[in-house]
């Protein structure tokens, strides 16, 4: 199944599928791609779905947004670990 924005935005996400994973990729920085990632996730949740936001981005800014919220997220953000000094 294809979600498409009009499908998604009534409700439509579900559709007895086990599950869908979205991608919101782009190489260039600064797009918009963490924005339209947190806001497709609030969409597909509030349409009652189970949401699982994982934040790929080296920045972290979608695990950042999460944690700054003052009321609980109504989906939960994960990171991926991030290389360190040990690589």
């Amino acid at each position: 199944m294809v979600a498409t924005a009009q499908g998604i935005a009534a409700g439509r996400v579900n559709s007895g599928a086990k599950g869908m994973i979205i991608g919101v990729l782009n190489k260039k920085g600064g797009v918009g791609k963490t924005t339209i990632a947190i806001n497709l996730g609030a969409v597909i949740a509030k349409a009652r779905n189970r949401v699982l936001l994982v934040d790929a981005d080296p920045q972290g800014s979608a695990l950042t947004w999460s944690a700054a919220r003052e009321a609980d997220p109504i989906f939960p953000v994960v990171g991926m670990a991030k290389p360190g000094i040990s690589g």
